[in-house]
């Protein structure tokens, strides 16, 4: 962003600035190496193992087959949201940065989290004596830890300055008003220290006796846990092996194969590589041809007799080694008069001779150009083809960088020399061959008097002169040869990504859906669902089997690692299921092919992907609906009009929500690249808009209300039930409030189904999963009146 006008003091020298985004950036590397990430301080076991708990990561480094040396694969694809936001929480207080910056990191965890983090991060011993600049939603939640409050609004400032100026001026209560945390039970606070909200009973651990120990190992016991036990924990006695993530480059050794030739030609065209050889032969034809005819020139000015003569001989000895050719059959050289006479007549078939050279060589080098351009093109287009089609996995364990080289190095190879020192090879190998079978032809044997025999019959410079090629020919072989095989290596590495494993067919011609599917008749069956990430990973999903009716709408809630995001990705068959099957609408999704599958579905993840382009151009890429009702989901998701209090209910009844500005005033309006142009709210709001504009009989949603405020998300929530309100919706969720007011609640622990009912019937049981979770809460009051509402 560029400074328009005013002033920002901020002393950045000698990492004196910490900043944690709100989309986390992680490096390609272990958990450690992100969270140490080049400090001055190097790698502190003491103040590494404080940070790890101030930041509530002990448990996952548990879930995490190498703890904290596992590797994490490009922007952490192998964490989850909360545990993304977390890491890079983590590597900003483990550096010794005085000024720490923070964008929302509350955003991706539940509640339990965020008062964890508040509790122990924020308001510990690691932030004394740091200024910390903190932008977050949970204003009430925050309150305790912070000095001095800022309000913002439309991009400009409403209230500020200290809590106790805000308290005498009476600005702090409505600050608070807007802030839809309510106050957090007492029975609630020994619950502050988990890691989040499932942790209550998800995190729990059986006894030998098999009773269980709710939040056994939590971080308010830390000190009386090392007591009893000083051992390691279980996430720092891991190798680095056992968390390895990414592949390492195949390397192959030898020589290149005859299949990578085969590659390359096959894309440059059969034909034109059939012709560039044609072409080759003649331009090596014409240049021995015009070395004979400059020799017998040259002879002519010795043997001042008529040219015939000359010509006679010269094919009377090409008759006596078996030719048939005789002077009759080329009138012209009997006519040609001496040179020293007339050179005119010489000068003219030179010229000829050379003409016929020159457009041969002109197309040799264009269809050198041709072949060239035709073979990069073609290996782009098949490797983009199958990348575009490969699983999800391959990208998690490739890095990005090594695919970008095989696009910009090993094309650029491509483009420039392959074909050039592939040709240089063949004409090198021609000149040689040619240059000896001429040598031999002239000269029968290389004996010593060969110049002498030569020069008698009249071809001593043709001898000598193919002489030297020979021997340049020979050197030129050798480098340029030497040279192909460097330059292949490309194409054997663009070779690689055309093997790459492809996904499930897009369309399979004889099993599509019908035209209607997925209808309203039918609701979803999962059956005996087990799922895992590769063939050499753990089953992530164990055995789930449950059913959603026509239009219901189903919350998932459940601990890091429980397998949500992994159901998610399950219905759109980016992990395949290893064993079971999904069946939406009476149809088994594993049978269709995924271009039905993936248009028919809508999911909303909390990761958007927005396009650079049109605000329109995002929400229908493909035209199919008019501007009202691309305007009409942008209302809805309060993105084009101000709203008050009287345009939703829920904000009616609270009397707190405040005027919104407009996001878009025109469908024109230009989104940059990946959404950057916008908040990380604003982008899910876009996301959300699109998906209603689709109106898909099923939506799934994950996280994907995680970076806006509460109040909106209550709103959100509200038009979800309204305008889907015939679609099957299933939300995944790590606020309760999300989820509390939808027919049923499905919850997670390690793959495995631990409850599945309606929200009121959950309640009902006081040692349910549910209802633990609920009454563990902030918002325990106010789930209990949504329910009973």
């Amino acid at each position: 962003m560029s400074l328009l006008k005013g002033k920002v003091h901020l002393d950045k020298s000698n990492h004196k600035v910490a900043y944690c985004a709100q989309l986390s950036w992680l490096e390609h590397a272990t958990i450690r190496d992100n969270i140490v990430y080049g400090s001055p301080l190097g790698y502190d076991e003491a103040r590494y193992d404080a940070v790890v708990a101030a930041c509530a990561l002990e448990r996952d480094l548990e879930i995490l087959p190498a703890g904290d040396m596992t590797e994490i694969g490009e922007k952490g694809v192998s964490l989850s949201g909360g545990q993304r936001a977390r890491v890079a929480l983590a590597r900003a207080l483990y550096s010794p940065a005085k000024t720490i910056l923070l964008d929302d990191p509350l955003a991706a965890v539940d509640m339990h989290t965020a008062r964890h983090l508040v509790q122990h991060c924020f308001g510990g011993p690691l932030m004394a004596n740091r200024t910390v600049v903190l932008v977050t939603h949970h204003v009430k939640l925050c309150l305790p830890s912070a000095d001095y409050l800022v309000e913002i609004h439309g991009g400009r400032i409403e209230k500020q300055g200290s809590i106790a100026e805000l308290k005498r001026r009476g600005q702090l209560t409505e600050v608070l008003s807007h802030d839809v945390v309510e106050t957090e039970p007492e029975s609630s606070d020994k619950s502050h220290s988990l890691e989040n909200e499932a942790d209550l009973v998800l995190g729990s651990h059986e006894t030998p006796d098999g009773s269980t120990k709710v939040g056994a190992s939590t971080p308010s016991d830390e000190g009386e846990t090392e007591n009893q036990n000083p051992k390691k924990p279980k996430w720092r006695l891991s190798t680095a092996e056992a968390g390895k993530l990414v592949d390492e480059e195949a390397r192959a050794e030898g020589r290149v194969s005859w299949r990578t030739y085969k590659t390359y030609i096959q894309a440059a065209g059969y034909w034109s590589w059939g012709a560039a050889f044609l072409l080759m032969i003649q331009i090596r034809g014409i240049n021995i041809l015009n070395q004979f005819y400059l020799s017998k020139w040259g002879e002519a000015y010795n043997h001042p007799k008529n040219v015939s003569y000359l010509i006679t001989n010269w094919l009377g000895d090409m008759k006596t080694l078996g030719g048939d050719i005789t002077v009759s059959k080329i009138p012209i050289f009997e006519d040609l008069p001496p040179p020293d006479q007339n050179v005119r007549p010489w000068l003219l078939i030179y010229f000829l001779i050379s003409l016929l050279g020159a457009f041969t060589v002109l197309g040799y080098i264009s269809l050198g150009y041709y072949a060239s351009l035709q073979a990069s093109r073609s290996l782009f287009k098949r490797m983009l083809a199958r990348l575009s089609r490969a699983p999800t996995r391959f990208f998690d364990v490739t890095p990005i960088g090594r695919i970008l080289n095989r696009f910009v190095a090993d094309i650029g190879t491509v483009d420039g020399t392959v074909n050039n020192s592939a040709r240089s090879a063949l004409s090198g190998a021609l000149n040689f061959v040619s240059s000896f079978i001429v040598i031999v032809y002239v000269v029968p044997t290389f004996a010593p008097f060969a110049l002498f025999i030569a020069w008698f019959t009249g071809f001593a410079a043709v001898v000598i002169l193919n002489s030297e090629v020979f021997a340049e020919a020979s050197r030129q072989v050798v480098r340029v040869l030497a040279q192909v095989e460097l330059d292949f290596n490309s194409v054997e590495r663009i070779g690689e990504y055309l093997d790459v494993v492809q996904e499930a067919p897009a369309i399979i011609e004889k099993s599509r859906p019908p035209a209607y599917w997925p209808s309203s008749t039918n609701g979803i069956s999962v059956e005996d669902l087990w799922v895992r990430y590769s063939e050499t990973s753990p089953d992530v999903l164990l055995g789930l089997s449950f059913e959603i009716r026509p239009g219901e709408k189903v919350g998932v809630v459940g601990r890091t690692g429980s397998g949500k995001t992994t159901l998610c990705a399950a219905f759109l068959r980016v992990v395949e299921a290893r064993q079971g099957r999904i069946m939406v609408d009476g149809i088994d999704i594993s049978k269709i092919g995924l271009e039905d599958l993936r248009t028919r579905i809508t999911v909303v993840s909390q990761d958007v992907a927005l396009f650079e382009g049109s605000v329109r151009s995002n929400l229908d890429p493909f035209e199919e609906h008019s501007d009202e009702e691309c305007w009409d989901v942008l209302r809805r998701c309060h993105l084009a009009t101000n709203l008050s209090t009287s345009e939703t209910n829920g904000a009616q009844a609270k009397g707190t929500l405040k005027k919104r500005k407009a996001v878009f005033t025109t469908l024109e309006e230009q989104i940059s690249v990946a959404g950057g142009s916008l908040s990380a709210g604003q982008r899910q709001l876009v996301a959300l808009a699109r998906a209603m504009l689709r109106r898909s009989q099923v939506v799934l949603t994950d996280e994907a209300t995680s970076a806006i405020d509460l109040e909106l998300d209550d709103q959100i929530q509200q038009t979800i039930r309204q305008e889907l309100g015939d679609a099957t919706v299933i939300t995944i969720a790590h606020r309760l409030r999300t989820v509390i007011e939808y027919d049923r609640i499905l919850v997670l622990d390690r793959g495995r189904i631990v409850e599945f009912d309606t929200p009121a019937r959950l309640l009902r049981n006081p040692e349910g999963v549910f209802a633990k979770l609920c009454r563990g809460s902030a918002d325990w009051e106010e789930l209990k009146r949504l329910v009973r509402e």
